[in-house]
């Protein structure tokens, strides 16, 4: 889409060479320790979870566990953590069917770790 088309639906467009991996590591990780991921719509969506508000989210095991979860992954996710490490291999790597991009495989990524 053209930023034009872009801004006329009423989103936000980063290029992708904006958004550092820290930032999108640290995006996921406050995600899944503060958003059900039941709640589709609020995981998923395009409002960031800030880092200074405290969550209103109800506390259920679900939640429980999605805060262990983060907490025991969050060291993949550091930039010498396997997450990077894997990351600079893939796009190295011939062959791919589709581009592969950063945000293509860490947005399989996070699907998956969901």
């Amino acid at each position: 889409a053209t930023l034009a088309t872009v801004s006329r639906c009423g989103m936000v467009w980063f290029s992708e060479d904006v958004l550092s991996l820290e930032m999108l590591f640290a995006n996921y990780i406050r995600r899944l320790k503060a958003v059900p991921i039941d709640d589709t719509e609020r995981f998923y969506g395009i409002h960031c979870i800030s880092s200074n508000k405290t969550s209103t989210v109800e506390e259920t095991p679900e939640m429980e566990v999605q805060r262990q979860v983060a907490e025991a992954v969050a060291g993949q996710f550091t930039p010498d953590g396997v997450v990077v490490k894997a990351l600079e291999w893939a796009l190295k790597k011939e062959g791919h069917i589709m581009e592969l991009t950063r945000m293509r495989s860490l947005g399989s990524l996070f699907s998956m770790l969901n």
